[in-house]
């Protein structure tokens, strides 16, 4: 999930209380999945107890990345473990 403006502290709180972190290292060999830019708004404007759900359905959404190797990967700002 790219982060994008109108995340709030609280909401980056709960992700990483989910398991979600931030890529912090190169080269990284791990595969991703692009959640889509409108399920990402929509997490931001669910409320709190919505968030689950809206998570889910984005994650379920989600479409494969380009691997390292083939020159078009751009890896994420936020990442699932």
């Amino acid at each position: 999930m790219r982060v994008q403006a109108g995340f709030s502290g609280e909401l980056w709180h709960w992700l990483l209380e989910q398991g979600w972190r931030e890529v912090r290292y190169r080269p990284d060999r791990r595969r991703y999945r692009e959640i889509p830019a409108s399920c990402v708004t929509e997490l931001i404007d669910a409320p709190p107890e919505e968030r689950q759900p809206a998570l889910a359905f984005g994650v379920e959404k989600a479409s494969r990345r380009p691997n390292v190797g083939d020159g078009a990967f751009q890896p994420p700002s936020l990442l699932r473990h």
